[in-house]
């Protein structure tokens, strides 16, 4: 996919986005400059199979939203071992490198094409030029953002107070 032709299809693009979790609370009328600038600083990326999109190990300076094809989440292991966590495809509204739009970050996880794809790449530099022009909108997407990480950070302290406990029960403390 082209530039040119992400120009062409721009009401679907926008659709798309504005059903992208972080963007959802900038539906409707009043929101729709935000979400017009926001397109503009959208540029397309195509990736092969077995591509890396997004490494785990490089710090983070975009946003990615798939568009079309399917790519799969990694994590590796203590050891280094790559291990798939999900399988994403473009027509459930996937995007990711989300922390990115908030600085220079490095990803929770690698991102690997498993088709063909393409994703529109928003940088994360021109999306807080965008808030620091349009704050009232900018704030909103901060927002979710900073709420999906909060629950993230949850869940993983939930999860390293399981792994403490079990190694307690293991050697039989109490």
């Amino acid at each position: 996919m082209t530039d040119k032709e992400i120009m062409e299809k721009k009401d679907e693009i926008l659709a798309l986005i504005s059903r992208l979790e972080i963007f959802a609370d900038l539906a409707g009328d009043k929101n729709k400059i935000f979400l017009e600038k926001l397109f503009s600083f959208l540029s397309v990326k195509n990736f092969r199979e077995g591509e890396i999109i997004l490494d785990k190990n490089e710090a983070g300076r975009s946003l990615y939203i798939l568009i079309n094809g399917e790519v799969q989440m990694l994590r590796t292991t203590l050891e280094g071992s790559p291990f798939a966590l999900s399988n994403l495809k473009a027509e459930e509204n996937v995007c990711f490198g989300k922390a990115a739009l908030l600085g220079e970050d490095f990803h929770g996880s690698s991102v690997k094409a498993l088709s063909d794809c393409s994703v529109l790449e928003l940088r994360s530099q021109d999306f807080l030029s965008l808030c620091e022009e349009m704050p009232a909108q900018g704030s909103k997407v901060i927002y979710r953002i900073a709420r999906r990480l909060a629950k993230a950070l949850q869940e993983a302290t939930k999860d390293s107070l399981t792994l403490y406990q079990a190694l307690l029960d293991e050697v039989g403390m109490p």
